[in-house]
């Protein structure tokens, strides 16, 4: 009976040790998952200042060519009818230059959005997986 009594102690401690090193194991799944979970956050950070870099240079490129635009403008009026074409000429490819580059901002918001909506879907796709990875191993260890 010792014996049976001993033998029992041991496959319990052989079992709470396998335990332990399952428990031990998913901590650190969970803080692997964890990290990876920030790292997504950090890369999505990241791509959203770029975007708003990218923005920024496009307004100050836009804002630059309204005031060459008003110079032009202020130019034409002291210069009257001499050169009066060359100041219209002038002013068109100002105009142009406008409008291309306030297309290129709209199309380059555009972007930026679609692009950050695949980052947040993606991420968020994988957040969620890692979150269910983490509730599974919970459960487990629950079931332990």
């Amino acid at each position: 009976m010792k014996r049976e009594a001993e033998t029992e102690a041991s496959e319990l401690r052989t079992t709470h040790e396998g335990t332990l090193a399952k428990l031990e194991e998913a901590r650190h799944q969970i803080k692997a998952v964890e990290a990876e979970k920030e790292i997504i956050a950090e890369g999505r950070q990241k791509q959203e200042e770029s975007f708003r870099i990218r923005e920024q240079a496009l307004e100050k490129e836009i804002a630059s060519a309204n005031q060459a635009r008003a110079n032009a403008e202020q130019e034409a009026a002291y210069k009257a009818a001499s050169t009066a074409k060359d100041v219209e000429g002038r002013l068109q490819e100002l105009e142009d230059d406008i409008q291309r580059l306030e297309g290129e901002r709209h199309s380059l918001a555009a972007e930026a959005k679609r692009n950050l909506e695949e980052v947040r879907a993606t991420s968020d796709a994988k957040i969620k997986g890692l979150q269910e990875q983490i509730a599974e191993m919970e459960a487990s260890l629950e079931e332990m």
